[in-house]
């Protein structure tokens, strides 16, 4: 080939001096081995290049679709996750709420309870109180009398009537 353009370009020189104009036929012929070679690099570099890219980008889209729809997945997941937690913790709260009310009412029958039985002893012990106070005031009054007597009989001397 080399050989055919060593040939071809003296004679294209010889026709004109200095001639700026370039021959048809020279660059035909210089334009052969370019295409030939463009077209031999595209069936054999360019088009498997061109497909693996596609490929590539192809294989990219559907990853970046997959991931994006793990994502709404797992979004959605979480979401219903935690739409249950509060749900049971709600549920918790009013369970809480009446072991509190139940403790609340057993700590109120408690204290009544105790406050009753506080109160029956409290008038137990005053009614005893108030029992012994007569037994007390009935004896004071029978030793204060004896007492009065005795009293009379030695400052007189004499037994008294009573």
């Amino acid at each position: 080939m080399s050989l055919t353009l060593f040939l071809l370009v003296p004679a294209a020189h010889a026709s004109s001096d200095l001639s700026i104009i370039p021959d048809p036929v020279l660059v035909a012929v210089q334009m052969l081995p370019f295409f030939a070679a463009m077209a031999i690099l595209h069936s054999l570099a360019f088009k498997p290049f061109i497909a693996y890219l596609e490929d590539r980008e192809a294989a990219t889209a559907g990853a970046r679709a997959e991931a994006l729809e793990l994502q709404q997945k797992a979004e959605e997941r979480l979401a219903r996750y935690e739409a249950k937690l509060a749900e049971a913790r709600a549920e918790v709260a009013k369970v809480r709420a009446a072991h509190r009310a139940k403790a609340m009412e057993a700590r109120e029958a408690a204290l009544a309870q105790a406050r009753a039985e506080a109160e029956a002893r409290l008038n137990e012990a005053i009614e005893a109180i108030n029992g012994e106070r007569a037994l007390a005031a009935q004896q004071l009054e029978r030793l204060s009398g004896e007492l009065a007597s005795d009293i009379t009989q030695k400052v007189l001397g004499r037994a008294t009537a009573a």
